[in-house]
């Protein structure tokens, strides 16, 4: 029996980290951005809210606090020889995500499908980017796409810029309970929208339309 619990345990964690890869690979295709839970560090009077620590010494100088040292070149938890026998993807999760358009490559539809894999994601931003249906062909994000988030339940940020969303899609993020900012600006949902979706996420600031 525990051989058999073991044995699917594994064969979860494998998928897992499989799916993590790819979605990873989608991401840096299209010229985004992406943070490991490992590399975020906790911004001081700020209990809970992390941010990169490569981007430590940047807010350091904007807001002119200083910040305990940071390791410089942190590494995911677990011990070396086994992360270098697996590979970091089984000891590591993506935290924050970036995908700027249209100046970047596009994504093409099953990359962008790509990222419902990414469960532990807490920040997602997404801002004019547009999805490739072909050679020479793109649309942008639009109310449909949202149930690529289906998995992230984790999501605290979430900004989509530029998106052709409307208050259709704006009844699928009501799920999205854990939401703090919602930055929805430059979409065509209305404000009776937005109201109707503050209901259901009372303790989430939405910015926008």
């Amino acid at each position: 029996m525990l051989v058999t619990v073991f044995c699917v345990w594994i064969g979860f964690k494998v998928n897992a980290a499989r799916r993590q890869k790819e979605a990873i690979e989608a991401i840096h295709k299209a010229h985004g951005g992406l943070f490991f839970d490992y590399e975020m560090v906790e911004m001081p009077g700020k209990p809970g809210h992390l941010i990169p620590a490569s981007t430590v010494s940047l807010w350091s100088s904007i807001t002119g606090k200083t910040l305990p040292p940071v390791n410089p070149d942190p590494s995911p938890s677990g011990p070396a020889w086994l992360r270098k026998l697996l590979g970091d993807d089984y000891f590591r999760e993506v935290y924050q995500v970036s995908i700027s358009g249209p100046q970047y490559d596009y994504i093409n539809e099953t990359e962008f499908a790509q990222l419902s894999s990414l469960t532990e994601v807490r920040k997602l931003f997404l801002t004019d980017i547009k999805i490739a249906t072909g050679p020479h062909v793109e649309r942008p994000l639009r109310d449909s796409d949202l149930a690529v988030l289906r998995n992230m339940r984790q999501l605290d940020d979430l900004l989509l810029w530029g998106a052709n969303i409307s208050d259709t899609g704006l009844e699928y993020l009501k799920r999205f309970t854990k939401l703090t900012t919602l930055d929805l600006r430059r979409t065509k949902v209305t404000p009776d929208g937005v109201r109707e979706l503050q209901k259901a996420l009372p303790n989430c600031k939405i910015l926008g339309p």
